[in-house]
């Protein structure tokens, strides 16, 4: 005969004799117990429902909808910090489009960061380029946008495009 244990109930906590080949410190009543709770089916007032994937789209419908709403000011921040380059414009054009390329290629001097007197004259007046600070944004202006027959004619940190305005 072999020799048996007496344990105590890990559950109930009451004493009974372990058999061999038995690896759970339970009495054979909570055992049982246990096999029942988990090797039968679920309740009839409890079963599983498929879970509704509708708050899932709904969800990603939302997402969709605000990146869409967004794109008009995600290409508008791209175009300000990528602007277009100037047409090649030929030394007998019109001065005002001149003063514009000039304006273009200051404009690019400035995003990279090397923002400092302009070289490059007015090709109308001859006038160098001004320069001022605006609110904390570096401006570079014609000296005289009124020969061009403009109120403005500006390009600036914040504005890499140049501004033409007329009176």
């Amino acid at each position: 005969m072999t020799a048996q244990e007496i344990k105590t109930c890990l559950v109930c906590r009451r004493a009974f004799e372990k058999k061999p080949g038995v690896e759970f410190d339970m009495c054979p009543e909570c055992l049982r117990k246990m096999g029942e709770r988990y090797d039968s089916p679920a309740s009839d007032g409890e079963s599983p429902r498929p879970r509704s994937k509708a708050p899932l789209w709904t969800v990603i419908a939302v997402c969709a909808a605000i990146s869409g709403v967004q794109v008009p000011r995600v290409k508008q921040a791209l175009a300000l910090l990528f602007p277009p380059a100037p047409e090649a414009i030929s030394p007998t054009a019109d001065p005002k489009d001149l003063c514009i390329a000039n304006l273009w290629n200051i404009s690019g001097q400035i995003q990279k960061g090397l923002h400092s007197t302009p070289k490059e004259v007015c090709p109308l007046t001859k006038k160098p380029y001004r320069t001022s600070t605006v609110n904390g944004d570096f401006v570079v202006s014609c000296p005289n946008p009124a020969a061009h027959g403009l109120k403005v004619l500006q390009v600036s940190r914040n504005s890499p495009t140049p501004e033409a305005s007329s009176r």
